[in-house]
């Protein structure tokens, strides 16, 4: 039976303020994606699956990707013991990519 691994202390609170010419600048720093992939393994390994915030100029969005030795296009295969994890990292990239919503205009 696998070892089930919370992303529970994986949130991330950096901010800093800082001096621009005349204004003072505000800084935060995001969390930007995870790599769930079985204990032991390399992070390339072919049971890893990528998730990760992407923005292509229409505002932040979540990617689930996985590098297969039988790609599929469009595909991802998951099993029932890696499910929950896949679906915490999800669940945690999108609020952070609510989070940045927030701040643009």
């Amino acid at each position: 039976m696998g070892r089930r691994v919370s992303l529970e202390n994986a949130k991330f609170e950096v901010g800093s303020q800082r001096a621009v010419g005349s204004k003072m600048t505000v800084f935060a720093a995001y969390p930007m994606g995870f790599i769930v992939k079985p204990v032991g393994q390399p992070i390339f390994c072919e049971m890893a699956t990528e998730v990760y915030i992407d923005d292509e100029a229409g505002g932040p969005f979540v990617v689930v990707k996985q590098t297969d030795s039988d790609p599929q296009p469009g595909q991802i295969r998951v099993s029932e013991e890696e499910w929950p994890i896949i679906n915490e990292a999800v669940e945690k990239m999108l609020k952070v990519c609510r989070e940045i919503s927030k701040e643009q205009p």
